[in-house]
């Protein structure tokens, strides 16, 4: 065999050697936005990829996901396009493939753009570095598949919970007759492993809960129709019963997590729970106590509440005076601190503290992080507000109110160098890359340094500059109406009220309902966002009436895809709390008012706007009404792609 020559080895070795380090400064590269357009600067600042795509997201092996008008594709730290951007919707590869999406349906693609394998399924999740994930039928079953796209386990799930020790806990619903001879569903519950293979068999239990180290609660079913007390135990990740609980003497509370590092967290009885017949909060009942993996007591104290779980030999302990202190494998107090919240422990005491040696702790002075003895490592300076631990770092939040709203700004704390980012930001990545953090401020996208300076932000909007709102994803409806209380009419509930009160309107065009779009007209939509003004007329001579969520009404645009089909384009969240649903009504020769944003797309199609009513508020029967089309354009992710929501409080009950 010949061998190469050193010029050609050289090269091979110089394109090898560049090709590896355009890898790895690929993740050194952030995304910006100028004016609409996004590119990519380095850790300094420097714009390395101009900004010229519609949208943009992090590098993750050596790929970015970009929007060119309206389709996803990929780009190289060079800036160049190695995946036609042919996509509804792509997110950052991750284990050596990226979930993207056609036309709503989910599909796993490789470094160089190629479908890993062709599925049936309505949702796929990434795999990341595991051998399987959890996959989703058209029927809303779950399932199980490896990389090759082989089967492990059908869609026969209701629901798969997350692995941990290799096993995850399973449902399926069952169909029974019950005592009234009616038929009700049941769930039962199951263990699986990553390859499918049953654990513990559906019917062994009558409820199990999810593991954590190893370990799970299960639930017997009675013996007989008499049995009262539930008879639970412990089990492994191999399906065997370590030990049955006590009936009498201690007990676990609610957490489904209870051993850690081989240590029970449990709840001893001060009382006999037999003899109790009227439980009282302001009465106690138990104490906090530990035992072993056998089910023996190994320490407990009348004077512990709580105790945490342990991990890498400690836990919190809280007194009758709830504050908190720290014991050791043994039960042994370590040092003679005690803190005022620990609250990585979380509401039950189950988190997992001292994830990295160190923990995050209130005292009576403020906030700071101890080590494994409760000393102190780095101190939080006084006024920066409420902390919380995320990763290695506190997240610090201030909350102010004044007479018109309440904001919450962000900042950060690193202990490791006693680095604090003034709480002062929107919002705020959680935590550094590469040396910068995201965050966001006065609706700004910007990157600082850890000494919290801007390495760069960015430029704000030109005053008076209107742009068109150019979507990948459906829009939220935002068509919010109110009328007065006038007896049994209107404002029924609902806690988000709304000032867009209807106006008179002696002389409507039309002696019906309908819906005008001032189409050659042009207005604000909000934040700069160019609008088109339309209204809802009620010519009739009857007062109608509309259902509404938080004075949301049921309206939302529609356009026609590709195919000349009409489909929605916005949706209407649903609402857990039945106080925000309630009515609207809307009389005669009156009108709303309503601005929608001019949507810019990649293809040019018709719209319309879909509202929904009824004639009498007692009616449950819903008439809907279209407005006449008119001229737009969209992209194809604005027919299927509802993004992410987190609710803004306990006052916002609405989880999409």
């Amino acid at each position: 065999m010949k061998l190469l020559s050193l010029t050609t080895f050289l090269l091979f070795l110089a394109l090898l050697l560049s090709a590896q380090y355009a890898d790895k400064s690929a993740e050194h590269l952030f995304p910006v936005v100028e004016e609409g357009l996004w590119g990519f600067i380095d850790s300094t600042g420097r714009v390395v990829i101009e900004p010229q795509f519609v949208a943009a997201q992090d590098f993750r092996e050596g790929r970015a996901p970009v929007r060119l008008q309206g389709r996803w594709g990929y780009i190289d730290s060079a800036g160049m396009v190695v995946i036609p951007a042919t996509l509804d919707y792509a997110l950052p590869f991750d284990g050596g493939c990226a979930l993207v999406f056609v036309d709503g349906a989910p599909l796993l693609i490789d470094h160089d753009g190629q479908v890993l394998f062709d599925h049936p399924f309505a949702i796929l999740h990434p795999f990341g570095h595991h051998t399987y994930t959890i996959v989703q039928g058209h029927s809303g079953g779950y399932g199980l598949i490896d990389k090759q796209g082989r089967i492990l386990g059908d869609t026969t799930y209701s629901r798969i919970d997350e692995f941990s020790s290799g096993v995850a806990v399973v449902t399926r619903e069952v169909m029974e007759e019950s005592s009234d001879r009616k038929p009700r569903s049941r769930t039962e519950y199951g263990v699986i492993d990553t390859t499918g293979k049953t654990i513990i068999p559906f019917g062994r239990y009558e409820e199990i809960q999810r593991f954590t180290d190893g370990t799970t609660l299960v639930s017997h079913p009675p013996l007989n129709h008499s049995e009262k007390t539930v008879r639970r135990s412990v089990v492994n990740t191999s399906g065997e019963e370590l030990f049955t609980l006590p009936p009498k003497g201690y007990s676990v509370g609610y957490s489904s997590r209870i051993f850690s590092e081989g240590r029970g967290r449990v709840e001893v009885d001060l009382v006999d729970r037999d003899t109790i017949k009227v439980w009282s909060s302001s009465l106690r009942y138990h104490y906090a106590g530990v035992i072993d993996l056998n089910g023996r007591l190994l320490f407990s104290d009348t004077a512990w509440d709580e105790v945490t779980l342990f991990n890498r030999g400690r836990a919190f302990v809280m007194d009758t005076h709830d504050m908190w202190f720290l014991i050791d494998r043994d039960g042994d107090r370590v040092g003679d601190r005690t803190f005022r919240d620990v609250p990585a422990a979380g509401w039950d005491a189950s988190g997992t503290i001292f994830q990295d040696g160190m923990e995050l702790v209130r005292t009576n002075d403020g906030w700071e992080f101890i080590d494994l003895d409760g000393e102190s490592i780095s101190t939080i300076p006084r006024g920066s507000g409420e902390a919380f631990r995320i990763g290695d770092l506190a997240l610090l939040r201030k909350i102010r109110h004044d007479t018109h709203r309440t904001t919450q700004t962000y900042g950060i704390w690193d202990p490791r160098d006693s680095t604090l980012i003034e709480p002062e930001f929107e919002d705020i990545e959680r935590e550094f890359r590469h040396g910068l953090l995201r965050v966001y401020d006065d609706g700004r996208l910007g990157y600082v340094d850890r000494a919290g300076k801007y390495v760069w932000r960015e430029t704000p909007w030109k005053k008076g500059t209107a742009r068109p709102l150019n979507l990948d994803y459906m829009n939220r409806g935002y068509f919010y109406a109110s009328s007065p209380v006038i007896g049994d009419l209107g404002n029924h509930g609902g806690w988000a009220d709304s000032k867009n009160e209807f106006i008179d309107l002696p002389d409507p065009d039309r002696s019906e309902l309908y819906i005008h779009v001032a189409e050659k007209e042009e207005t604000i939509w909000r934040d700069g966002v160019r609008g088109i003004p339309l209204a809802v007329v009620n010519g009739s001579s009857d007062t109608l009436y509309f259902e509404a969520q938080d004075s949301r009404l049921y309206m939302k645009v529609q356009a026609r895809d590709q195919n000349g089909e009409w489909r929605d384009i916005e949706y209407l969240p649903s609402s857990w709390c039945g106080n925000s649903y309630h009515t609207r009504f809307l009389p005669p020769e009156a009108a709303w008012r309503f601005t929608m944003p001019v949507y810019e797309g990649e293809f040019s199609t018709e719209l319309r706007i879909k509202l929904l009513y009824r004639r009498d508020h007692s009616d449950g029967e819903d008439l809907t009404l279209y407005s006449p089309e008119f001229a737009g354009s969209v992209n194809p992710g604005q027919f299927w792609r509802k993004r992410e929501y987190t609710p803004a409080g306990i006052m916002d009950p609405y989880y999409n």
